[in-house]
């Protein structure tokens, strides 16, 4: 880690303090993973892998239901017990900020921002997504998220 000093002319940038280097695990390239693991006993009960970490979070449901959106633009739904991907979705954008969950109107939604510059309205746009519809209404698993 190398300290930094801020930029301030010709406007403040951003600054984090530091120069990382980034460097890839021992055992391989680096990579994301979710897994899921038992509460009380800490077993692993299934893992996902991604090629790249995914930078956006995770919503699992009283459905039975976990959301993973990665940096690549795919949704995925989970079955939560078996790791059996049960639906995706590309939303043609990574994925980078919290999803969410929502009713209205009787019905059950999800919602996550897509795209890397901050809301920009050229690059960015929230997708919301219906559990019978999609962004652009693509079946979504049948399970309800209660």
């Amino acid at each position: 880690m190398v300290k930094t000093t801020p930029i301030t002319e010709p406007m403040a940038q951003l600054n984090i303090g530091a120069n990382f280097k980034l460097v890839a695990p021992p055992d391989g390239p680096a990579r994301g993973h979710l897994d899921a693991r038992d509460p009380v006993t800490a077993t692993k009960k299934w893992e996902f892998t991604f090629s790249e970490p995914p930078l956006a979070s995770v919503l699992a449901t009283a459905g039975n239901l976990v959301f993973v959106p990665d940096a690549r633009g795919v949704l995925r739904a989970y079955n939560a017990e078996t790791g059996q991907e049960l639906w995706s979705h590309y939303n043609g954008v990574g994925h980078n900020g919290g999803i969410i969950s929502y009713s209205a109107g009787a019905k059950q939604y999800i919602a996550l921002p897509a795209g890397w510059a901050a809301w920009s309205p050229t690059t960015s746009r929230p997708c919301s997504a219906n559990l019978t519809t999609a962004c652009r209404r693509t079946p979504v698993p049948s399970s309800s998220l209660r």
